[in-house]
């Protein structure tokens, strides 16, 4: 998170992260459980039409926009650090 607030995302990186959300969006379109589950959480958003128009949504987010969103959902005063030790 630090890193993406201190500087914007590439396009490389940027494009393959938009790939990934639409293609795991395609995906949850096979089955018809995903399918409803997808109309409740848009409509509980609001607008369960957002299931048409969420890959042109996603590929209107830009590089500038996660690192504003990173820099203020993920202020430091909030951070919480966690240390996973093996089992001996």
């Amino acid at each position: 998170m630090e890193k993406l607030k201190a500087e914007p995302l590439g396009a490389e990186e940027l494009q393959k992260v938009k790939n990934e959300a639409k293609a795991n969006a395609y995906r949850r379109l096979s089955s018809p459980f995903y399918i409803a589950l997808q109309l409740l959480v848009y409509d509980g958003l609001g607008d369960w039409h957002y299931i048409n128009t969420y890959a042109e949504e996603v590929d209107r987010v830009g590089a500038a926009d996660l690192q504003r969103v990173a820099k203020s959902w993920f202020p430091p005063d909030l951070k919480n650090v966690g240390t996973l030790l093996p089992k001996r």
